[in-house]
């Protein structure tokens, strides 16, 4: 298990990111509690691209990312998102109403998958502009190539 120095508001290298290369659940679970417990810092925007790359670094075979996010903590990385050269599959936690606009425009950009309690969706990368989608009751509409909520 290793664990990435912490470097503040320096986009890339924000740190609190954690590996472990593992197949046994246990250590996994002990990672991810190390994560937890070391988290919380009060700010919500997460480095969910930092922890991407630093995975794929890690695993330069991969095909494709499970990623796992708080639907009501933006990405403080997205332009670091072209780096990104396999698909995300995004697990969006939180989304039971409004699904954060950044994720869905994330997704798009990267050809990915968005995966909902509710709704799996693969066709985000394919929409043009004023095509619409609805997802858990709310639609969405793309404009100028981005994703917006429509009232």
């Amino acid at each position: 298990m290793d664990y990435l120095k912490f470097q503040i508001g320096i986009t890339g290298k924000v740190g609190g990111v954690y590996y472990s290369n593992t197949s046994s659940y246990k250590e996994l679970l002990q990672t991810m509690n190390l994560a937890m417990r070391n988290g919380s810092g009060g700010d919500c925007p997460e480095n969910n691209i930092e922890a991407v790359i630093e995975g794929l670094n890690q695993n330069t075979n991969c095909k494709a990312v499970i990623m796992i996010a708080d639907n009501y903590a933006t990405p403080r990385d997205l332009k670091l998102l072209n780096s990104i050269t396999v698909p995300i599959r995004l697990v969006l936690c939180g989304a039971y109403d409004v699904v954060n606009t950044d994720y869905l425009n994330m997704i798009r950009r990267n050809k990915g998958s968005l995966h909902t309690i509710e709704k799996d969706i693969f066709e985000l990368s394919t929409l043009t502009n004023e095509q619409e989608i609805s997802i858990n009751g709310k639609r969405y509409k793309v404009q100028n190539n981005k994703f917006i909520a429509i009232k």
